[in-house]
C-alpha cells in the first residue's frame, strides 16, 4: 500500500481506501465487497479508477504478484497516467480473463 499511495498521490490523484476487515472476514465468499454487483473485488488490494458512471479500469492483486518494487511503481504509474487521460487500463490478469471468455487466467 505505501507504494500505491506514493505513486497515486505524487501524480495528483486521490485514493479512497476501503477496509475489508481482517483475513477471516475476507475469507467469507459472501463478503459484501466480493459480491458487489457494480465493482466486485476478488483480490486485495485492487485499484479502481472511478468515473461519473462508476468504477472503470482496475488493477487486480498488484501487491500479491511477483513484481519487483520498481515494476510495481511503473505498473501503478501507467495505470494512473492512462486512466487520467481517459484511456482504459487492463492489467495482465484481467486481460487473460477477458481473452479466455471469463474462464480465468493461467497464473491465478
Amino acid at each position: 500500500m505505501p507504494i500505491i499511495r506514493q505513486v497515486v498521490l505524487n501524480a495528483g490523484g486521490s485514493l479512497l481506501e476501503v477496509s475489508v476487515g481482517d483475513r477471516s472476514d475476507w475469507a467469507n465468499r459472501q463478503h459484501p465487497v466480493r459480491v458487489d454487483p457494480q465493482c466486485p473485488v476478488h483480490f486485495v488490494p485492487t485499484l479502481y479508477f472511478w468515473t461519473t458512471e462508476g468504477c472503470g479500469s482496475s488493477i487486480a492483486n498488484p501487491l500479491n504478484s511477483d513484481e519487483t518494487e520498481e515494476s510495481l511503481r511503473l505498473m501503478v504509474a501507467k495505470f494512473v497516467k492512462q486512466t487520467a487521460a481517459g484511456k482504459r487500463y487492463v492489467d495482465r490478469v484481467t486481460r487473460e480473463i477477458i481473452e479466455s471468455g471469463g474462464k480465468g487466467c493461467g497464473d491465478c
